[in-house]
């Protein structure tokens, strides 16, 4: 999902910046993930650690499974007109503040 849904879901105009940001996203969670766990680990002991961890991971199979977006054959066309209304807008009032 880290790689391929943010590559789908972004329009054109804006998916490489959003694809950007998902993925600083993980690397600062795994920043800190790598931090807490040495905490964690220190604090509770190794089996608490463990089980937190598996929490954890069923928690984001859960939030994924709720979240993911349903493609049908005319669903990532819609979502793409959607958003690029959103990215038009944007960039319209970019253009009035003379930014562009």
């Amino acid at each position: 999902t880290t790689y391929i849904i943010p590559g789908e879901v972004f329009p054109s105009e804006v998916k490489a910046t959003c694809h950007g940001i998902s993925a600083a996203c993980g690397k600062l969670g795994a920043a800190l993930t790598t931090y807490v766990f040495v905490v964690f680990q220190d604090a509770a002991g190794l089996k608490a650690l463990f089980l937190f961890c598996a929490a954890v991971g069923l928690c984001g199979l859960v939030v994924t499974a709720a979240l993911i977006p349903r493609y049908e054959a005319h669903g990532i066309p819609t979502l793409h007109q959607k958003l690029s209304v959103i990215s038009t807008k944007s960039s319209l009032s970019d253009q009035e503040e003379g930014k562009i």
